[in-house]
């Protein structure tokens, strides 16, 4: 008997199948911030938890021969018309590794995050010391495991989803995203966590049924509300929870929202507290002291700084958000930018994935979303601003269109409701 397949499978096949080209054929370290996460994922498999500050900066202690595979790569970096032959590239595989032979090296940009998304890495990174692999080897390795991370929690993610699972897919199989699974990067972690959880919450948001959440469920959300607040400080997401009608939480709502945001707010102010300092003095263009006190100070004309880089920028954050490839350098064909807005509208209007009746979203719960989506975007340029950015600069250069992918299906449920109808 002939089976329909399920959104969540053509989003494996998409994924296995583009993933896998672009981890092969990707020069090591091609793929944006590579560098930093593939060293504080070793540093993390040598139990090196925190960032080490020395005078010369933020880092950790690496075995040289790491450096010296790195450095066979480096011309490589930013620049696109530059190449390298299959012959170079077996030829680095040949760099073994000598783990007593060590250097301090920098990665300001990796150091801050917490080493919560670095286990997976980690783990295989030991085992590979264990056999002694090469530095060829380990990196291709934590790609390989990057690219099973995301198959897994984006499969069980669209498999949440209530509805929108066809957008959920087209988001989810992004160019950008595969290119971002396929390489070393939280954000491999990240995204799909982030869909997960807006699955989870909008799963008792809309739904009829009259079902308490378990523990269990509950639980679950916890988990998955501290690991985003932990990667990249992703804690205004987590607000969603508001969305959940109190009924669900039954007789001990306060106390179980007062857990919640307890321990994920307190978790991820506990390791800001600790690098903190480090997170804000990143890039040595920066400063992060006289650029807060300017924008204390300067309120309307931060204010017009932020809308004018957006007004000037915004496509190039819908391109970066669909796909710039390589180290945010190789654009596609301007074709697969156009196809995109037409393909995410009709994956919205035509979206058939919802089984069972479902709640409409009433006016407060959509104008919360945007703000959340307000805040968080304000926040993102916000930081970006202090960290990466001269004092009093006139535009707010580091911003890429990924970082609001999290916030981007909340959008399209609201836009969703327009072109469907619900019960009341």
């Amino acid at each position: 008997m002939y089976k329909t397949i399920t959104w969540q499978k053509i989003f494996l096949l998409i994924t296995i199948f583009y993933g896998s080209i672009l981890l092969i054929i990707t020069p090591a370290f091609q793929t944006q911030d590579e560098v930093p996460h593939f060293i504080r994922a070793y540093s993390v498999s040598d139990n090196i938890w925190t960032p080490q500050k020395k005078d010369v900066g933020v880092g950790s202690y690496m075995p040289i021969s790491i450096n010296s595979f790195w450095l066979k790569y480096k011309n490589l970096l930013f620049n696109p018309f530059e190449k390298i032959t299959i012959k170079e590239i077996l030829d680095t595989s040949k760099i073994k590794l000598n783990k007593q032979s060590q250097m301090f090296i920098i990665h300001r940009t990796s150091m801050v995050y917490s080493p919560l998304a670095y286990i997976p890495y980690a783990i295989f990174l030991k085992i590979a010391k264990i056999f002694n692999f090469s530095p060829f080897i380990m990196l291709y390795t934590c790609r390989i495991v990057s690219l099973i991370i995301y198959l897994i929690i984006g499969y069980f993610a669209i498999k949440n989803m209530p509805l929108l699972k066809s957008i959920t897919v087209v988001v989810l199989t992004y160019p950008m995203h595969i290119a971002l699974c396929s390489s070393i990067t939280i954000d491999a972690i990240l995204i799909p966590l982030g869909v997960l959880f807006f699955a989870k919450i909008l799963k008792f948001t809309i739904c009829i049924e009259e079902k308490e959440i378990s523990r269990k469920e509950f639980f679950l959300l916890i988990i998955l509300a501290i690991s985003l607040a932990l990667i990249k400080y992703n804690f205004i997401l987590t607000f969603l929870i508001f969305l959940i009608p109190k009924r669900f939480f039954g007789r001990n709502y306060i106390k179980k929202i007062i857990i919640f945001f307890s321990l994920t707010l307190y978790s991820s102010f506990l390791w800001f507290c600790y690098c903190g300092d480090m997170t804000f003095e990143t890039f040595k263009i920066a400063n992060w002291h006289e650029q807060l006190n300017f924008i204390l100070e300067n309120k309307i004309r931060y204010l017009t700084i932020l809308f004018e880089t957006i007004r000037e920028n915004y496509k190039f954050y819908y391109m970066s958000s669909i796909g710039i490839l390589g180290n945010i350098n190789i654009k596609l064909p301007k074709l697969v930018y156009i196809i995109y807005l037409f393909l995410i509208p009709l994956s919205i209007f035509y979206d058939s994935s919802q089984k069972k009746e479902m709640k409409k979203l009433n006016f407060l719960k959509q104008i919360f979303i945007i703000f959340l989506f307000i805040i968080h975007t304000f926040a993102v340029f916000t930081l970006m601003y202090i960290t990466f950015n001269p004092v009093k600069n006139n535009i707010i250069n580091g911003v890429h269109g990924r970082y609001f992918a999290i916030f981007l299906l909340p959008l399209f449920v609201i836009l969703f409701q327009y072109f469907h109808k619900y019960s009341k």
